[in-house]
């Protein structure tokens, strides 16, 4: 069972330092001179300069310095960026597998796809160029840290914490299949109620005095009054008991409707509640059906704003 905690720290790195060999896998998109969103950022331009690049290139050194050491032996940076010059992209990358002893990754790219390689190095890199597809640009590299990756071995289940059960505990387990339910430590954090692997919950604890935790393991939904309102992270987790919720299957134009942020018009009959949308048998998304309308639970910040034909 793979499951992500997504960390965000506004201030400096170097708390990671602290969590020595803790991650399989970082993702580090991480600040640069921006050159990818000139096309339609003015401000990209007239921010632009060469001591700007200096400036990223110590900046993204100092970030990905500090990660390295909380990164496991055999584990994956994904390292990118949103800017074109090499500085900030291939030569980061070369100093990265020369001074860390980093391994270049190479993936499988089909050549419809447009994906360019990297430019004057031997180091696996991706270019997408904004003449080639369609985007505006972006560099990506995969680089593994040195050693063997090692699997936890399960010694022991950790103790669900003794917090006092609730309407809403209660339903966010039966939401869950059987087995993930018996390997999940369920528990409320303010108004969300959330479900994260027993066997690593000590881990996550560590992780979560260090950095600011934005998500962890299935956010299974947020409490409003006596409700629990089931979030997107759990309608498109493989841990969803697939009879947890009714289901109206949906066309794809009303799929793209749902995803707009529209309401979405229900078959006649469908019971009242929470509704799980899906299309070719795919979940979307959660609906609230009230009878003579529904509510669309798709979060706004992932809605469609703009359809192309």
């Amino acid at each position: 069972m793979v499951l992500s905690v997504v960390c965000r720290n506004p201030g400096d790195t170097a708390a990671f330092r602290r969590l020595k060999d803790t991650f399989d896998l970082i993702v580090a998109d991480v600040p640069c001179s921006g050159e990818g969103m000139m096309r339609k950022d003015a401000d990209a331009i007239s921010q632009w300069s060469a001591g700007l690049i200096h400036e990223c290139t110590e900046r993204q050194w100092d970030i990905v310095n500090n990660l390295w050491s909380s990164l496991k032996p055999g584990g994956i940076m994904i390292y990118s960026t949103c800017t074109f010059n090499r500085s900030e992209n291939e030569e980061m990358v070369e100093r990265i597998i020369n001074e860390f002893g980093a391994e270049s990754i190479a993936i499988d790219i089909a050549p419809e796809w447009g994906i360019a390689g990297g430019i004057g190095t031997d180091a696996n890199c991706y270019r997408f160029m904004p003449h080639r597809l369609r985007g505006e640009g972006l560099f990506v590299a995969i680089l593994r840290k040195p050693g063997e990756m090692r699997c936890e071995r399960q010694k022991g289940k950790n103790k669900t914490k003794n917090a006092k059960s609730t309407p809403q505990l209660t339903s966010a387990k039966s939401w869950l299949t059987d087995e993930a339910a018996a390997e999940m430590e369920i528990y409320a954090d303010e108004d969300r109620i959330n479900a994260f692997p027993s066997l690593h919950a000590d881990t996550l604890r560590k992780i979560k005095k260090e950095l600011d935790v934005i998500h962890e393991g299935i956010l299974m939904g947020n409490v409003k009054g006596r409700d629990l309102i089931p979030s997107q992270s759990l309608a498109l987790s493989p841990c969803l008991r697939k009879d947890a919720f009714p289901t109206v299957e949906i066309d794809s134009q009303t799929a793209i409707s749902h995803l707009s942020g529209d309401a979405i018009t229900l078959p006649d009959g469908t019971p009242r509640g929470f509704i799980l949308l899906t299309h070719r048998d795919r979940p979307l998304g959660f609906v609230k059906n009230i009878g003579n309308r529904s509510n669309n639970l798709y979060p706004t910040p992932w809605r469609i704003k703009s359809k192309i034909n």
